[in-house]
Order: C-alpha cells, then sequence, then structure tokens
C-alpha cells in the first residue's frame, strides 16, 4: 500500500485514504484516552511546518524534547514537513545529572537551530539550569501554537521556508545511539532508509489488516518509533500507545491495553517480559485475553531462552501463543530491524558448547546426553528480509562459514549514511570490506555466527572478557548469577573486568529487590554458581539497590559505566564480597 518516497507523502496518502485511522494515546495509561486521526495529524503537521520554516532552513535541525504524548508527532511530522531534520532527544527522567550530560552532548554534535518542547517545560528551562546548553538556538513550546488547518491532500509538502518539495534522500532523522558502549552519536537517516527499514518489519511480522498495534516504547527511541510508530502509519492501521512510565510503574497496562483493543503486534526489550511475569499477579492475569497477539517481538538487549519460556508459561491459560515470541536483531545505525525470526513458529534456541563458543565455534549439545549445565542457551535472532545481506566475519576480514564466531556485518537499503558530523566513525563503522573486495558493509560490533541461515548472536566485542584465555560474555556470567535466586532483579546486573597488577579480574555488580534480606548469603550462592557453571575465579561481587544501576534511555544495561562508577567507588552498596588474594590495586 505504500509506494511513497517519502514520510511527509506517505502522511498524506493516509489521510486521504485512511482519514479515521490514527493514534491513540492511554493518558493514564488504563482509560482515558487521546486520539489523533492520520487526517488531524497532516493538518497539524502542516500547520507546524509553516511555523517552524518561519525560524529555521531548510536542512537545520531541531532537538524534540517531549514527554509520551502525542504532540511528538505532530512535531516530528511538522519538521519532516518544513525540510527541518528532526532529532528526538529523552525527556528529563530519573538522574536529571545525567540526563543533562547526555543533552549537553547531543547539542554540542547536532547543534540545532531550534528546540522544540512543550510550554511545561519550557518555563522550567531555566531552573532546571540548562539555559547555556542551547548554544543560540531558538525555543519553541509547539503545543502553545494555535494551529491553522491546511490542505492536508497537497500534492507536495514543500519547505515553508524554501517551498523545496520534501524528497526521498532528504534527512529524516538524526537517532542518537544509547551510548551503552560509548558516547552517544548523531545516525544519520534519509526518508528512503526509513521507508526500506518499514519494509523490511511489514515482510517479517505479515500484519493482518485492520488489527492495531499497541506499544509503551518511548518515542524519541528508535524501536518505539520507528518500529510501532511509523510502521502503523505505513500499513495504515491503528497505533495505541501508552507512557513507559505507566508501564513500569504497573506492567498489566501494557498486557491490558492489548486485550481492550485486540493488538496484533506488541513487544520491548527482554526486561519488559521478565518484569510481566514478576509482577503481574495471578488475579490480574485471569482477566487477560491475549489471543489476539500474533507477533510479541523482543529485541534491543540480549534475548533469554528463559524468559521466552517463563513468559509463554505464564500466559498460556489467557490465549498466548508460544509461536507468537519473535526475537529480532538490529541497531540504530541500520534504521531499526536487521533481522527477525518467522512470526507464528516457536523461537529456536541452541544449547551451545561453552568450551567450543569461547574458542570461536557454536556447536550445539545434546542435552539429554551431556546435562544442562554444559550448554549455553542461545536463542537465534532469525534471517534478514530479502534484498538484506548478514555475513560474519572474521579477524582477518574473511567471510566464516557457518557455525563459526566473529563480528556481524550488515548490507543493505536500511543501513544508515553514517555519523553526523563523525567522518572518522563513519568510515569506520559503515566502510568495512571483506578480503575478497565485497562491501561495503556496516560493522555491528555485535559477536555472533550463523546456523541454518539464522543469525545468532553471542555478545559485543567492547565488552568481551579475556579471562586467563577464555573469551567470556559478560550476559553469560550475569545469567548464572541471578539464575535461580528470587531476591536478585534478573536482567539488572552487570560483569566487568578490573586490572589488578596485570591480570584481568571479574566483578559482578547486581542489584536485589526491595526489602531483600540475608545479602551475605545471596553473595556466597552467587559464587557458588558462577564457579561451578562457568570455571572462572570471581575477584568481587556487590549488591546494590534495585534501579540504581545506570541504563540507556532503551533499558540496557550501561556495563561501562557501571565499572567506571565501581572504580570510582560511587556505587551504593549494600553488600560486598572482594576476593584479597587475587584484589590488589583496585576497589
Amino acid at each position: 500500500m505504500s509506494g511513497q518516497e517519502t514520510l511527509v507523502r506517505l502522511l498524506l496518502d493516509r489521510a486521504e485514504h485512511c482519514p479515521s485511522a490514527g493514534y491513540g494515546f492511554l493518558t493514564d495509561g488504563e482509560e482515558q484516552a487521546d486520539r489523533l486521526t492520520y487526517a488531524e495529524l497532516a493538518v497539524d503537521a502542516l500547520s507546524l511546518a509553516r511555523e517552524c520554516g518561519a525560524v529555521a532552513a531548510h536542512g537545520s535541525r531541531a532537538m524534540l524534547i517531549y514527554p509520551p504524548g502525542l504532540e511528538f508527532l505532530r512535531i516530528y511530522f511538522g519538521t519532516l514537513a518544513a525540510g527541518i531534520i528532526p532529532v528526538p532527544v529523552a525527556p528529563p527522567a530519573g538522574d536529571f545529572a545525567t540526563w543533562k550530560q547526555s543533552f549537553e552532548c547531543i547539542v554540542a554534535d547536532a547543534r540545532p537551530d531550534i528546540i522544540c518542547t512543550t510550554g511545561e517545560f519550557l518555563a522550567l528551562k531555566s531552573s532546571l539550569g540548562i539555559e547555556l546548553a542551547d548554544r543560540g538556538a531558538q525555543w519553541v513550546a509547539t503545543d502553545l501554537i494555535r494551529r491553522v488547518p491546511a490542505a492536508p491532500t497537497a500534492p507536495t509538502a514543500p519547505t515553508a521556508s524554501t517551498g523545496r518539495p520534501v524528497r526521498g534522500h532528504d534527512v529524516a532523522l538524526i537517532q542518537y545511539t544509547s551510548g551503552s558502549t560509548s558516547n552517544p552519536k548523531g545516525v544519520v537517516l534519509q526518508h528512503r532508509h526509513l521507508l526500506a527499514n518499514q519494509h523490511a518489519i511489514r515482510h517479517a511480522f505479515q500484519f493482518e489488516p485492520d488489527l492495531p498495534v499497541v506499544s509503551w516504547l518511548p518515542m524519541f527511541h528508535d524501536m518505539g518509533l520507528i518500529g510501532t510508530v511509523l510502521q502503523p502509519l505505513f500499513l495504515g492501521l491503528d497505533c495505541w500507545l501508552l507512557s513507559p512510565v505507566h508501564f513500569l510503574e504497573k506492567p498489566v497496562r501494557w498486557l491490558r491495553a492489548i486485550t481492550r483493543f485486540r493488538a496484533q503486534v506488541s513487544g520491548g526489550p527482554n526486561f519488559a517480559y521478565e518484569l510481566c511475569v514478576r509482577r503481574i499477579a495471578e488475579s490480574d492475569r485471569h482477566a487477560l485475553d491475549l489471543s489476539s497477539w500474533r507477533v510479541a517481538f523482543n529485541g534491543a538487549e540480549v534475548v533469554r531462552a528463559s524468559t521466552l519460556d517463563a513468559f509463554a508459561k505464564a500466559f498460556a491459560p489467557v490465549g498466548f501463543r508460544p509461536g507468537a515470541l519473535t526475537p529480532c536483531y538490529g541497531l540504530a545505525e541500520a534504521t531499526l530491524m536487521v533481522t527477525s525470526t518467522v512470526a507464528d513458529r516457536e523461537p529456536a534456541v541452541v544449547m551451545a558448547d561453552r568450551v567450543e563458543l569461547e574458542q570461536g565455534t557454536l556447536r550445539p549439545v545434546d542435552q539429554q546426553a551431556d546435562g544442562p549445565t554444559d550448554g549455553c542457551p542461545i536463542v537465534s535472532a532469525g534471517l534478514p528480509p530479502p534484498g538484506n545481506e548478514v555475513v560474519i566475519a572474521g579477524p582477518d576480514r574473511d567471510s566464516l562459514p557457518e557455525g563459526q564466531v566473529g563480528e556481524v556485518w550488515v548490507a543493505g537499503p536500511s543501513v544508515a549514511l553514517g555519523y553526523w558530523r563523525n567522518p572518522t566513525a563513519t568510515a569506520e563503522t559503515f566502510d568495512a570490506y571483506l578480503d575478497d573486495g565485497s562491501g561495503p558493509y556496516l560493522r555491528t560490533g555485535d559477536v555472533g555466527c550463523l546456523l541454518h541461515g539464522e543469525l545468532f548472536i553471542v555478545g559485543r566485542f567492547r565488552e568481551m572478557l579475556v579471562v586467563r584465555g577464555r573469551n567470556i560474555f559478560p550476559q553469560d556470567i550475569e545469567e548464572v548469577a541471578q539464575r535461580d535466586d528470587a531476591r536478585v532483579r534478573s536482567g539488572c546486573g552487570a560483569a566487568f573486568a578490573v586490572d589488578s597488577a596485570g591480570d584481568e579480574l571479574v566483578v559482578i555488580i547486581q542489584e536485589v529487590r526491595d526489602g531483600a534480606v540475608e545479602l551475605d548469603e545471596v553473595i556466597v550462592s552467587m559464587r557458588s554458581r558462577v564457579t561451578s557453571a562457568l570455571g572462572i575465579p570471581l575477584a568481587a561481587i556487590c549488591l546494590v539497590p534495585a534501579r540504581s544501576l545506570p541504563r540507556t534511555t532503551s533499558g540496557k544495561m550501561r556495563r561501562i559505566a557501571t565499572r567506571d562508577a565501581y572504580l570510582a567507588s560511587t556505587l551504593p552498596v549494600l553488600a560486598r564480597w572482594t576476593n584479597a588474594s587475587l584484589m590488589r590495586e583496585t576497589p
């Protein structure tokens, strides 16, 4: 249904042919809802385009700072219609000092001409101490602008300032990376990249007509914006949204929304499914009906087989089908989705031999023969869509055969132009060639392998630990450390290496649940599990309060930031164990 070359043209087409479909936002996370049809959105976007075009030139940047809600959609499409490049950022939340540091970093890099936000935030700007961070950009409170109706079915969407039509090769988004392993970098995406990824998502998920999408994911982030906001527009479907805060406060709100609107597609990172299993009471589950949920996508962080199994078992009585679980893999540098498993098929899980995996080979083990502790469960991330390519590159830039572990390289129409104002990083990441001359490829920095054509992600190069000659990924240590102990928070820990007199030593920082007791016993059992399952010496374990470790805006654990906080002795430690025989020069 979409042969459009820009998102603006796509919106105008939907306003004409699907005028009553559109977006809804649950303002309280439950019943109260705002509604914005595609026809209304087109009118508002073109009105805002004139206002923005009067103060910023074609090709300039507009930083967007909005709380969850429909105003973000109005200004996102308004800037696009004006030929201005939107740069979404997270609104202030949690640790304000960390947010301000990230905000100032992005402002310095993006150099916006205007900063669009709400009147409420603009009134608080000075008191928040960010009046000097904007480098002279003009602030605009878009929710205070009176909307002047415009014809939503105009044949083109010219910019207000120049009259130049918006084209497919115009930049439609600078998406700043989450910064889980480095400082945020601005990924430059054109309209054609975003639309190519929409085709890929549609092919992977096989949407049914007339069934809506539900999402709690933040719209300033790629998974929320591209995966669950733009895709319904691309298909002319309804989309119901709720705030991430409302979901985190009460995870059942997400599943209630799926039940209420009979949603076919919804999802999030692995931790969202874990929250639902842990925090949705049996009495609340009985009122749900998840039989319409065809695609429960799971991405943005390591997908755990134990999470998939627990979620499927917990919600099978209310109509959830295990085949709906859809692990996928993607990154901002490839717009969003790179691979996805097949809808309506239970995810493939391989039990890999741990020793061989450390040596660079994924060999499935027979669990009945070898025993459950000998295998490391790895979930398939699926296949790339037609027209896209995934290869596994070795250290000599050779293409590795199936089963061999190396860096994941990607090529296809969704791969971004590069990083904003960063030619060195762009060349290093987006201009990779295999030893046979084929390319260019995007270097993802992720480690994985292909098996039967499907992609299996093992970890990230930058986070890989080398312990006494063994290559071990932190998520494997974290999964074992968190296993079978209800007092620790699953998915809420960080394992990393520190240097002590030339040796790489493993430290685990782990969040515990509110009210957890007998913390010394928690540490003893954690040490026992890790030593028994992985055979590696631990140098230290620190237990910290719930919600105290640094995360990215998408919820990923920031292991490097956690390591820095550990070395600086700034973590709020509740209990600590240190192996004095190993630790000599570190905290």
